[in-house]
């Protein structure tokens, strides 16, 4: 049952870093604040991105995807986080603004004016709408991707560290 115990904890361990890997990207620091223009491009990037609606789409992705994980702790809590959804969904959708002027700013730090203008221009064109209408598909492919590949990169950490422990004389 230890044993158990240790390798729910390390799939939920590599479940909440492929999560936050795929979420958060730390932007270098920068040296002045954004101008208002670099503000205003990003902005208008990021409306034209649809990234509101992207982040609607995953939601529902991600709660699902960590059902298995709360079930897997305790089975009986899981009917619970069906029913506080709602509660979670709305939570979210009244913290959706914040995140859309949040990568505004991100990408306003890491792009000229002109080169905003031209990511834009691209979303606007016919490839950049297809790109923008299959990102949800990719995404959630992506995420089924890096949950498989961490549950395979697990299985084969949790395996090699119990043969290294037992070499150097430890019982997991």
């Amino acid at each position: 049952m230890p044993m158990l115990r240790y390798a729910v904890r390390l799939s939920l361990i590599s479940f909440l870093f492929l999560a936050r890997a795929a979420f958060a990207q730390t932007a270098p620091p920068q040296a002045a604040p954004p101008t208002p223009e670099s503000l205003a491009a990003a902005t208008e990037l990021v409306k034209t991105m649809n990234m509101a609606e992207q982040f609607k789409a995953m939601f529902p992705i991600l709660m699902n995807a960590l059902k298995p994980l709360v079930s897997q702790l305790k089975p009986e809590a899981a009917r619970d986080l069906d029913a506080l959804m709602p509660m979670m969904t709305a939570t979210f959708m009244e913290r959706l603004p914040e995140a859309s002027e949040g990568i505004a700013k991100i990408y306003a730090s890491q792009f000229s004016v002109e080169d905003l203008k031209a990511i834009t221009a691209f979303y606007r064109s016919p490839a950049g709408v297809r790109m923008l209408q299959k990102t949800p598909q990719i995404a959630t492919q992506s995420m089924a991707l890096g949950q498989a590949w961490g549950k395979a990169a697990t299985e084969d950490m949790k395996a090699r560290l119990i043969e290294e422990m037992r070499k150097k004389g430890h019982t997991l």
